[in-house]
């Protein structure tokens, strides 16, 4: 094992809050995925319906999603530069 692999398992046991960090932003990442996904198939939908209501139902969520998305790449910003200085 080389020094700088010491050094790091030495940083995580001695600093569990960038373990925590760490699985946080992971696990931000993921429910980010999920909703880049549910923007995608929303979109699709409005490009499919013909109905005005219906689209502008979709296009409602769509913006909910849209600014869950924004505050959650900000928080994943927020916590990355937490992380880095941790580090």
């Amino acid at each position: 094992m080389n020094i700088i692999k010491l050094v790091s398992k030495l940083q995580r046991f001695f600093r569990p809050e960038l373990k925590k960090n760490k699985a946080h932003a992971k696990e931000l990442q993921n429910i980010l995925d999920k909703l880049k996904k549910k923007q995608q198939a929303l979109e699709n939908e409005i490009l499919l319906n013909q109905d005005p209501e219906l689209i502008k139902l979709f296009q409602t969520e769509l913006e909910i999603i849209r600014m869950q998305h924004q505050k959650g790449i900000a928080a994943l910003h927020e916590i990355y530069q937490n992380i880095k200085s941790l580090s």
